[in-house]
């Protein structure tokens, strides 16, 4: 079973993308208005075919997106991710896909129909073939981005000459260590004292939690289990962000109408904001 903190990755990235796409599709939209308004109208063959290449193309964008977001989050939990969930991965993305479509659909028919009502019907529908040819490249996207994932190694990095050197509190200035040589500059300081911050709000939330009478049982279990999943990921000496961002995330999406647990969320945010996690 794919885990929680994946999915919730992976849609906040898909979610992003999307609405990245709807903002992009409105420039050739608008020069595609302009241009038949200087011809001197929208009902030529020449608007509506353009309009229908645009929405068209856009599916095969929306396919791109998914398989951006999917390479994102499956990099983020490599380690988590097993052969045996590829399926599951790939009905993932498919399922993310065929909302985008009809949406597109959807709008496209909109502009048809707000036109003329009395165009064909079928000039309202996007062709089929386009679409196949996005969900089929999709799905073969995938699987071939998972089997490269799980057997084709990371690449070995180059030889360097490390130094460590401890700095305590903020660094001002960079160091140079020399040529073909990386120097390691531990903030401990700094860094410690931010988790230990996001650490403090974490329990604040949980401490709020346990009080909370307008919050279900089975919320708050669901919500005590990711709070100690990030507890525990930032308690580790080198924090993944990626998974303690999707965690946050999950558990911002839980308590989102839980009145009770906002000013507590409120601390958590700002916490994570200062150890660089936007929620």
């Amino acid at each position: 079973m794919l885990p929680e903190n994946f999915r919730t990755y992976f849609d906040h990235e898909c979610s992003s993308a999307f609405a990245d796409r709807w903002s992009a599709m409105k420039e050739p939209l608008q020069r595609l208005l302009d241009a038949a308004e200087r011809r001197g109208g929208m009902l030529s063959g020449g608007y509506i075919g353009g309009l229908r290449d645009i929405y068209s193309s856009e599916v095969q964008e929306r396919s791109k997106a998914i398989m951006a977001a999917l390479e994102t989050a499956a990099v983020a939990f490599r380690t988590d991710l097993s052969p045996l969930m590829d399926e599951e991965i790939v009905q993932l993305a498919e399922s993310r896909f065929t909302p985008q479509v009809e949406a597109l659909r959807g709008a496209y028919k909109r502009e048809i129909e707000s036109l003329s009502a009395q165009l064909p019907e079928q000039v309202a529908y996007l062709t089929d073939t386009k679409i196949a040819a996005a969900s089929a490249g999709l799905s073969n996207g995938v699987r071939r981005f998972l089997w490269k994932l799980h057997n084709v190694p990371k690449p070995m990095p180059a030889p360097t000459t490390q130094n460590t050197m401890n700095v305590h509190g903020t660094v001002m200035t960079a160091v140079q260590a020399g040529a073909n040589s990386v120097t390691h500059i531990q903030q401990t300081l700094q860094i410690g004292a931010d988790a230990t911050r996001l650490i403090e709000a974490l329990g604040t939330l949980r401490a709020h939690l346990a009080e909370a009478e307008d919050v279900p049982a089975d919320a708050k279990q669901a919500i005590v289990e990711q709070v100690d999943q990030a507890h525990g990921e930032l308690a580790r000496e080198a924090p993944n962000k990626f998974k303690v961002t999707a965690t946050l995330s999950g558990v911002g999406t839980l308590i989102q109408t839980m009145g009770s647990l906002q000013g507590a969320w409120d601390v958590v945010k700002v916490a994570a904001s200062a150890f660089g996690i936007n929620l």
